[in-house]
């Protein structure tokens, strides 16, 4: 249960971080204490690759893909 002070923290990061351009969210709002937990194991299992895979490509392909897409452009995961 999220106590009043926490539910009004949410509530401001919330509108303040949904008001930017482009809009976002802070991942540290999707999960409880509990569920951050977990997903953290998760994250550290051998079967969960996403993370391994996206930073071995980048580190060997990074500078390909820069030059591929140019100066000004973004990364959004």
């Amino acid at each position: 249960m999220i106590d009043p002070q926490q539910a009004m923290s949410l509530c401001r990061e919330v509108l303040e971080d949904l008001q930017e351009r482009p809009p976002r969210l802070n991942p540290k709002w999707f999960y409880d204490d509990r569920g951050s937990t977990l997903f953290d194991a998760i994250t550290r299992q051998p079967e969960y690759y996403p993370t391994r895979t996206e930073e071995a490509m980048i580190s060997q392909q990074g500078e390909d893909i820069g030059r591929g897409v140019g100066p000004g452009a973004q990364l959004v995961e």
